[in-house]
């Protein structure tokens, strides 16, 4: 559930493929709305930091459908491996097609987590603040330069130069 909704917008299971939990399954479906919008990849995260961390669990593997290019994007920016492509192994309407196995270990989560740059709100809000101090400071430099160095600092088009007529 995404902070302030009050109803699931997908869902993530987890289960044993083994009895010491060392290995587990994983799947997920994401409502079409959310898609993009970063709800799986906090759930996820959130989820396998569990597994890992609380579960133990030393492997998660996960099945996608060959032609899921959302899911199989979503499993390989996590840090996932495609290991192998399952022939005729999911039905889809009238036929059987392939998907990619995919194994995501914690040592592959811990340097994805280490590596993902991460949305964070005040961090957003702080490059923003840097960057309009930066242009800020150019401008302010530029109206001292502008007098004896020619055009100004942005001619965003042609029309903006000072025409001779």
């Amino acid at each position: 559930m995404p902070h302030g909704l009050r109803h699931a917008v997908g869902i993530i299971q987890v289960r044993s493929l083994e009895p010491s939990f060392a290995t587990a399954d994983w799947g997920f479906a994401i409502g079409a709305s959310f898609w993009s919008t970063g709800v799986f990849a906090e759930a996820a995260d959130l989820v396998a930091g569990y597994a890992f961390e609380s579960l133990g669990v030393h492997r998660l593997e996960a099945r996608a459908a060959k032609e899921n290019g959302r899911g199989n994007g979503a499993l390989q920016r996590m840090g996932a491996s495609a290991e192998a492509e399952l022939a005729r192994s999911f039905k889809r309407e009238d036929h059987y097609g392939p998907q990619l196995l995919w194994s995501l270990s914690k040592d592959d989560w811990k340097q994805y987590r280490m590596s993902a740059e991460r949305y964070s709100p005040d961090d957003t809000t702080e490059k923003i603040a840097k960057a309009i101090d930066a242009v800020k400071e150019q401008l302010r430099t530029s109206k001292t330069k502008e007098a004896t160095d020619g055009p100004p600092l942005y001619p965003f088009f042609i029309s903006d130069q000072k025409r001779k007529h």
